[in-house]
């Protein structure tokens, strides 16, 4: 049987990121000092920035807003949080595990130090939509189809379509789960620095979500990730990132 919470050494992860939308708040700077004292004991650096986005309306015409970003950063850690008017985000690019292991704080951890200090200055009753995304890499060490379905259930036919042949290679999947949340699934073969990699990308969304609620969902968004990763890896796979 396989553990699903089983942590590995070696993980494949390279990106997690915790996204939460809320209605748009144009007085969110004045609540950031308070915050920043609450959690700079982990994220100690401050940035502010100023960011453009381009919104596209229902007639097809584009504004360029413009926005500050608050972004609390951990450089030891490789851990940011930023603060939009209208969004909160923590993303870890070290990531180890889950929760607390060998003493170094998992994501949950660091979501438990950070979003409760954020929902107890700012006011928000209600997330528009909460999102968990792990994005997977590695090396593809040798370019065939045996050697990658030795380690990954391939989404695609390999018969029809060897790795062998592949210049390019986009796969998007959306599916409905259980309590609503709607997963995302992309893979996709990138070249970076002359190595081909293979990217698993698994996206957890819930919409609506009530602020004494949100622990439960994140949690359980985790857990839809947790079983979609282990049933798109083989055994060969489990074992590399046990290091063996």
């Amino acid at each position: 049987m396989i553990d699903y919470k089983e942590i590995f050494d070696f993980p494949l992860l390279t990106e997690v990121i915790l996204d939460l939308r809320f209605p748009t708040k144009l007085s969110i700077a004045k609540f950031l000092p308070e915050f920043q004292e609450k959690i700079e004991a982990h994220f100690p650096n401050l940035r502010v920035l100023n960011v453009q986005t381009m919104k596209i309306s229902n007639s097809q015409e584009s504004e360029i807003l413009h926005d500050k970003v608050w972004e609390f950063s951990n450089p030891e850690d490789k851990t940011v949080c930023k603060v939009f008017n209208n969004k909160f985000v923590i993303i870890s690019n070290k990531y180890t595990s889950w929760e607390e292991n060998k003493s170094v704080l998992g994501f949950k951890d660091i979501i438990g130090l950070v979003l409760p200090e954020f929902l107890k200055i700012v006011p928000i009753k209600k997330f528009e939509q909460i999102g968990l995304r792990f994005i997977n890499k590695t090396e593809v060490v040798k370019n065939s189809s045996s050697w990658f379905s030795n380690l990954f259930i391939p989404l695609f036919n390999l018969k029809k379509y060897p790795i062998e042949n592949l210049n390019e290679n986009y796969v998007r999947f959306i599916l409905h789960k259980e309590m609503e949340i709607q997963l995302l699934i992309q893979t996709v073969f990138i070249f970076e620095n002359n190595k081909r990699n293979y990217i698993l990308d698994l996206n957890a969304s819930l919409k609506n979500v009530i602020n004494d609620e949100i622990n439960e969902k994140i949690e359980l968004s985790h857990e839809v990730i947790l079983k979609e990763f282990h049933s798109l890896i083989t055994e060969e796979c489990r074992n590399k990132m046990r290091g063996k």
